[in-house]
């Protein structure tokens, strides 16, 4: 299965966020997305989820061109996704999550599936929406900073749930946390002013000025 964007230009005023990009990802494949703030790493997954609409762009999976948004992708945004009182029990229906494969991380929400998202801490809710979207029943994920907020410990469990998650599902991920995306991506794009850039080695990221 084959989820292809291309053709996107979006603009703000005079400012050329996006212009012609073309991006792939296909079932059991974690992409990276990489850029510096303000590049439009977020805009680019907002028009791919179909919740940001733009003059021009081509969403596609398996060649079939997407309307709108898609039940077969699911999308965790930087700001939360979630109502606070809606119960985390819930949130697994509605996503159609199975329980039982939540059952390891249970311990991280101090064993209460009954609590409601509100009452999370900033990190453990961080934790749940992530984890939420990425076992949600979809067939490609995008995931825009899953590790803010998180403990290097609880990034190295994510990064393990997300290489097993991956077998029924394309994910792609953007963070700030740039070591850990090349650490567990495939492939990474780096996005620069307006334009993707498929990386062939971690040197690209200096020649691409997103390291000095």
């Amino acid at each position: 299965m084959k989820l292809e964007a291309d053709g996107i230009q979006l603009s703000y005023g005079q400012h050329l966020v996006l212009s012609d990009i073309y991006l792939r990802l296909a079932s059991g494949e974690v992409r990276g997305l990489l850029g510096r703030n303000g590049s439009g790493k977020s805009s680019l997954l907002k028009v791919i989820f179909g919740s940001l609409k733009v003059h021009a762009s081509s969403i596609r999976i398996d060649g079939k061109a997407t309307r709108g948004i898609s039940d077969r992708i699911k999308f965790l945004p930087q700001d939360h996704c979630f109502p606070g009182f809606l119960k985390l029990r819930s949130a697994f229906k509605i996503f159609q999550v199975i329980e039982s494969d939540f059952e390891p991380w249970v311990v991280h929400f101090d064993n209460n599936l009954d609590q409601r998202i509100g009452q999370l801490s900033t990190g453990q809710r961080r934790l749940f929406e992530t984890l939420t979207i990425l076992n949600s029943d979809s067939d490609f994920a995008l995931l825009d900073e899953p590790f803010s907020g998180l403990s290097p410990l609880l990034i190295e469990q994510l990064k393990n749930e997300i290489s097993k998650v991956k077998g029924r599902k394309g994910i792609l991920i953007s963070d700030h946390q740039y070591e850990d995306v090349m650490d567990l991506c495939a492939s990474v794009y780096l996005l620069r002013e307006g334009k993707l850039h498929l990386l062939q080695e971690r040197n690209d990221l200096i020649e691409l000025a997103y390291l000095k």
